[in-house]
């Protein structure tokens, strides 16, 4: 059986940073191979298969979903899609911090025109992902680490739940599969001494800790959580994102995130991350 990682992604998304991370695995990365020459190149893996056991085969969003719909077809694959997106906003920032030119623009499109093309096309691919990654937020070293778990079981053999708490001013996430809202407990922001500490320190710990509420929601959190997960593990599932959200992403969902990752980590791989903490700073 050859393991084939199909990439792909809005251009501009992280899609070079992730080939990396494979490559320093062991896979063996294969790119901008026509679709036309996917049986041929197929048949050269299965010929091959001590060379090409592990191998990511890197396609344009244009291009993935006929590769996708070939390569099921071959039983001697283990398929998994792996899907980058990123915000238009962002990846305009990228753009000009690069220079870099998208592909598409070669066809005579403007970049805003060639972004919207890729849209159309992530909406067709996303069914077909066992991993959907919004790198907006990320950093290179944070979406090599997720690839890298989800897909080679770096951690440990346990399905791998990533928490990241967030504000809800600044957007829902859009590759969160499960949304906790933490803003139905007392809010510290609203006590003055407690506004510049963020959730990871002792004062808001203490503050929360001493709410009944408090307690009662994180225990219906990790009940709800293991009860998903569970269910998630018996379709085989390797990866779960759980975001938890506040108003400001400071207190109280930084707080919930670190507490439950301690709660599940001795059943599952837990990643915790923290997309606006870095927003704040104590003055």
């Amino acid at each position: 059986m050859i393991r084939v990682v199909l990439l792909t992604g809005v251009s501009g998304a992280g899609k070079s940073t992730a080939c990396h991370a494979f490559e320093e695995r062991g896979y063996r990365l294969v790119e901008n191979v026509p679709v036309s020459a996917l049986p041929a190149v197929v048949s050269s893996f299965l010929k091959e298969e001590d060379s090409y056991g592990k191998t990511v085969l890197l396609f344009s969003c244009q291009e993935a979903y006929e590769a996708i719909a070939y390569l099921k077809t071959i039983s001697e694959i283990e398929l998994k899609v792996v899907l980058l997106d990123c915000n238009t906003a962002e990846l305009f920032s990228r753009y000009r911090l690069t220079r870099h030119v998208h592909p598409r623009q070669a066809d005579g499109l403007s970049l805003e025109e060639a972004l919207e093309k890729d849209r159309v096309d992530m909406e067709k691919l996303r069914p077909e992902a066992q991993l959907y990654l919004d790198t907006t937020s990320l950093t290179p070293k944070d979406l090599q680490e997720i690839i890298l778990t989800m897909i080679d079981g770096k951690k440990g053999s346990h399905m791998v739940v990533r928490l990241t708490s967030f504000a809800y001013k600044y957007g829902v996430p859009r590759d969160a599969e499960v949304v906790l809202d933490c803003r139905l407990v007392p809010n510290p922001y609203w006590v003055e001494e407690l506004r510049p500490f963020t959730g990871v320190d002792p004062e808001i710990i203490f503050f929360l800790e001493s709410k009944k509420e408090v307690g009662d929601a994180l225990e219906a959190m990790e009940r709800y959580l293991r009860h998903y997960l569970s269910h998630a593990e018996e379709m085989n599932r390797r990866y779960v994102s759980v975001y938890l959200g506040c108003t400001g992403g400071q207190h109280r969902s930084v707080y919930f995130a670190e507490k439950l990752g301690k709660l599940l980590k001795k059943d599952y791989s837990c990643m915790i991350s923290h997309r606006d903490l870095s927003r704040y700073r104590k003055k």
